[in-house]
C-alpha cells in the first residue's frame, strides 16, 4: 500500500476534474485446460484516467470519480467553467459499461468545489463518502488551505439521502481545529459489516506541503444519533490492510499475514510467503476459507509474478503460477474475483482470471 502525501491528493482532484468514462467489451479468454494457462490480453476499463477510489463488496464493481464539468455563457459575452457536479460510478472489473450510483447535487458556485476522496460501497446499498470542499485556485500550492473535509453516510436505496457522520479536516487561520496526531482524515474507508466501517486515519496538517501523518486503522461504529471512531491498530509494521469476506481485517507486513478482529484485538498469524532473493509482496487478499497473494522477484525472471493461495484454516501456501504481465503496475485485488486491476498512467486494466486454482 502507497500511503497518500499532498500532491498524491494534489493529482487525485485533478484526475476528478478530467476523468471521463468510455469503457470497453469485455476480453474473451480461453481457458482450455489442455492448453498452457494464459489470462488472455489484459482488459482496459475505460479510455482515458479515472481515480479509483474502492471496489464493490462483491468485487464485480470498481468504484471511480468523475466531475461533470460545463461551460456557462456569461451575459457579457465571456465563459467560466461551472464546477458541476460529482459523481461517484462504478464500472465492472471484467470490462464493460459503467452505471452511475450517486450524483452530488451540490447547488453550483463558481468559487468553490468539491471532491471524493474516499468512499466505499457496502451490500445493501450504503455508500460512505468522504468530502472534500475547497476554493477553486490558480495555485494549487496553497492546498488544503481553506478546505475542509466532512464523512457522510449515503442511501443509495432512499433517493440518495445523505447523512453527515463526522467532521474531519478543517483549519482556522492556518491551524488545524484538532492538534497534530489526531483524526482528520481517512486515507481510506471499508466496510466490515451493517454498521461498522473500517478506515485508515491520519491527520492532515493545513500548512501546504507538509506530509500527512498516518495514525493507524480505525473502526467506526454507526448509530442512531452518533458515530464512534476509535484506534484498532497503529498499522507501525503494515504494507497493506484489507476487509476480508467475513470480517475479520487482513494486515500484511511485508511477507506475513496477519488476521485481526474489525472491533480490535488481538493480531493471529495466518503464513509466511517463502523468502527469495528480491522477493517482494505486491498485494494481498483473503477470502472466507483462503487468501491471495501475488509476489513479484524470486524467479529467474525478476519481472515475472508469483500468485499464491493459502488455506486459511492450516496456513500453507501453494504456489499456484509464474507468469508474466502484459501491463507492468502494482496489481489490486477486489474481493471474490479471479481478476487483478492493475493502473497505467491512470488507466485501469483488468488482468483476469489470475486468482484461481487450476
Amino acid at each position: 500500500m502507497t500511503h497518500p502525501t499532498p500532491q498524491y491528493l494534489l493529482y487525485l482532484l485533478a484526475a476528478l476534474s478530467t476523468a471521463n468514462c468510455t469503457h470497453s467489451t469485455p476480453a474473451q479468454v480461453d481457458n482450455d485446460p489442455k492448453e498452457p494457462w494464459s489470462s488472455g490480453p489484459p482488459t482496459q476499463l475505460t479510455a482515458s484516467p479515472v481515480a479509483i477510489l474502492n471496489f464493490t463488496a462483491d468485487g464485480t464493481g470498481i468504484l471511480i470519480a468523475r466531475r461533470r464539468v460545463a461551460i456557462e455563457r456569461l451575459p457579457n459575452g465571456s465563459t467560466r467553467k461551472d464546477t458541476g457536479e460529482m459523481f461517484v460510478g462504478q464500472i465492472p472489473t471484467a470490462g464493460g459499461s459503467g452505471v452511475w450510483e450517486w450524483s452530488d447535487d451540490r447547488p453550483d458556485q463558481f468559487d468553490s468545489l468539491n471532491n471524493i476522496t474516499a468512499a466505499a460501497l457496502s451490500s445493501n446499498g450504503q455508500l460512505l463518502i468522504q468530502e472534500l470542499t475547497g476554493p477553486i485556485s490558480s495555485n494549487p500550492d496553497n492546498f488544503p488551505v481553506f478546505w475542509h473535509a466532512e464523512l457522510y453516510l449515503v442511501n443509495l436505496d432512499a433517493r440518495g439521502y445523505r447523512r453527515r457522520l463526522v467532521g474531519l479536516f478543517d483549519e482556522i487561520d492556518g491551524q488545524a481545529v484538532v492538534p497534530p496526531g489526531t483524526l482528520n482524515w481517512f486515507s481510506s474507508l471499508q466496510w466490515a459489516g451493517e454498521y461498522r466501517f473500517v478506515g485508515e486515519g491520519a491527520h492532515l496538517s493545513p500548512r501546504p506541503g507538509e506530509p500527512i501523518q498516518r495514525l493507524g486503522l480505525f473502526q467506526g461504529l454507526i448509530r442512531n444519533d452518533t458515530t464512534v471512531v476509535e484506534l484498532i491498530d497503529d498499522l507501525s509494521d503494515v504494507d497493506e490492510w484489507s476487509v476480508t469476506e467475513d470480517g475479520m481485517v487482513l494486515l500484511r507486513s511485508g511477507l506475513d499475514l496477519f488476521l485481526l478482529p474489525a472491533s480490535g484485538g488481538q493480531r493471529e498469524a495466518i503464513t509466511t510467503i517463502p523468502a527469495a532473493p528480491g522477493r517482494t509482496v505486491l498485494a494481498a487478499r483473503c477470502d472466507r476459507g483462503s487468501c491471495w497473494v501475488v509476489s513479484r522477484g524470486g524467479q529467474p525472471n525478476g519481472a515475472a509474478w508469483d500468485v499464491w493461495n493459502i488455506d486459511r484454516p492450516d496456513g500453507h501456501p501453494t504456489l499456484v503460477r509464474t507468469f508474466n504481465p502484459d501491463v507492468l503496475g502494482v496489481p489490486r485485488l477486489p474481493p471474490r474475483s479471479r481478476h487483478a486491476i492493475v493502473q497505467v498512467g491512470g488507466i485501469p486494466y483488468a488482468i483476469r482470471e489470475i486468482l484461481s486454482v487450476p
